[in-house]
């Protein structure tokens, strides 16, 4: 019995191809990238349009081996960002070696090594709005719909109540219950036992991937790095001045 991993599959591409053809426009092994966040992230140099390209840039030069599979994201929204000065950013890293080298040494970005940990992945803190329950986003559910206000089986937008015509919203005369703990009170309720129990995992979660907190420390690079890196291509790191104001 042959193993049908990814790469078996590919090279037996000819023997099922044509079957896709028609809903798939190209064929490739996926790639599981490894995420990490980096903190203290100066915004202002990279608040531009292609201010993400431009961090990209920074880091892969400031930084050997480091390959980026895409533009850095944001982790606060553009609106947030109007009121800071220094926010935390997500890469994405192709494989697990290197994430492991950026948590162990730091990250160099523009004059500073900053404090690193790995991503740890919102769904786990995100309720489906079609089955209540935890770690996974409504859009990808694929069980019976559960409605938040009754737990009754259908879709919480379809729940009616009989007293005052109301559809899809909680109303006083409605018969609250929970479908994760069975209380009476909604499923997205904040005093649900069951979420709050959900919140307690998160946190032991994060804590078992997170590192001792440490500030970000000044610690120029070599000249004869710098030098070397000029050669390549200049970035925000190189060409500001040495006692630029953080």
């Amino acid at each position: 019995m042959p193993d049908y991993n990814a790469d078996f599959l590919l090279q037996k591409k000819k023997i099922w191809e044509d079957l896709f053809s028609k809903i798939a426009i190209k064929t490739e092994k996926d790639i599981h990238w490894s995420r990490i966040v980096i903190y203290n992230i100066l915004i202002q140099p990279f608040s531009t349009q292609d201010g993400l390209y431009i961090l990209k840039e920074e880091i892969e030069t400031f930084n050997k081996g480091l390959k980026l599979m895409k533009n850095p994201s944001w982790l606060s929204s553009e609106e947030n960002r109007q009121t800071k000065r220094h926010v935390s950013i997500v890469l994405a890293v192709e494989n697990a070696k290197q994430a492991e080298l950026v948590l162990q040494d730091k990250i160099y970005i523009a004059g500073l090594w900053l404090k690193t940990e790995k991503y740890v992945s919102s769904t786990w803190q995100t309720q489906c709005q079609n089955c209540q329950k935890w770690g996974h986003s409504t859009k990808a559910c694929r069980s019976q719909s559960i409605c938040q206000i009754c737990a009754e089986k259908h879709a919480t937008n379809q729940h009616k109540c009989n007293t005052c015509n109301i559809q899809g919203k909680h109303c006083p005369h409605a018969a609250l219950k929970c479908a994760n703990c069975q209380e009476n009170h909604m499923a997205n309720s904040t005093i649900c036992g069951f979420r709050k129990e959900q919140a307690k995992n998160i946190k032991l979660a994060q804590k078992a991937f997170q590192k001792p907190a440490q500030k970000a420390i000044q610690r120029p690079v070599q000249d004869s790095q710098i030098e070397q890196q000029q050669n390549k291509k200049r970035t925000f790191a190189v060409v500001i001045p040495k006692k630029y104001d953080y």
